[in-house]
């Protein structure tokens, strides 16, 4: 049987399946693809552990360059909806087998030109702390994002022949450049040149949205 929708919930009680009625409305009103649950919503910011927060705000800055989805405010929180068809776009055999699972449907699902929104959801998490080691997590996460951005940028934008994609490459280079240039040198100009042609990259394609 195929299934009209699809959600994913964890099974250790934190998500609130009251909230499932609210990650499904965009998409039956045809407003979205794929909703995605955000706990950076009022008074859910005071639930979460500190450490969560942090590493939350930094991950989700590093996630909007990667995915495209400059809208998504909490790209690992991983109470979704998704229509069947958006979700046949998305070749799942493929998907990064960890933690940065979610990561990976959202740069997989821009490349697929899905519309991704945020619901507001509340997360329980009983008093319980995280057993992530967080330097490891992060270390492995935003490695993968870099792939992940690599990915994404040639598939969506350079092999097409796309100008924002080829001010993605060239401005992330230049910073690449700068930085070990900066190791030999006091002179940050190559580094400046490519942090302002990456930020106009990032800047142009927010803009298509």
């Amino acid at each position: 049987m195929e299934w009209t929708y699809w959600f994913v919930m964890s099974g250790d009680n934190q998500m609130d399946p009251s909230f499932l009625p609210d990650l499904l409305d965009p998409i039956v009103d045809g407003k979205a693809d794929f909703s995605k649950g955000t706990r950076f919503n009022g008074e859910q910011w005071k639930d979460m552990p500190k450490v969560r927060v942090f590493g939350s705000m930094m991950l989700n800055v590093l996630n909007k360059i990667a995915s495209g989805y400059w809208n998504v405010n909490d790209p690992q929180n991983g109470f979704v909806a998704i229509s069947l068809k958006a979700l046949k776009k998305i070749d799942i055999d493929k998907l990064y087998k960890g933690y940065a699972f979610e990561n990976d449907v959202l740069i997989r699902a821009n490349v697929a030109g899905l519309r991704v929104t945020n619901v507001p959801v509340r997360i329980r998490y009983h008093g319980s702390t995280s057993k992530l080691r967080i330097p490891n997590f992060a270390l492995k996460t935003s490695f993968f994002l870099l792939k992940g951005f690599l990915w994404r940028i040639w598939k969506k934008y350079i092999r097409k022949g796309n100008p924002i994609g080829f001010a993605y490459l060239f401005g992330f280079l230049l910073i690449l450049a700068g930085i070990l240039y900066l190791i030999y040198g006091p002179d940050p100009l190559i580094l400046l040149l490519g942090s302002i042609l990456f930020s106009f990259a990032c800047l142009w394609e927010r803009g298509l949205k």
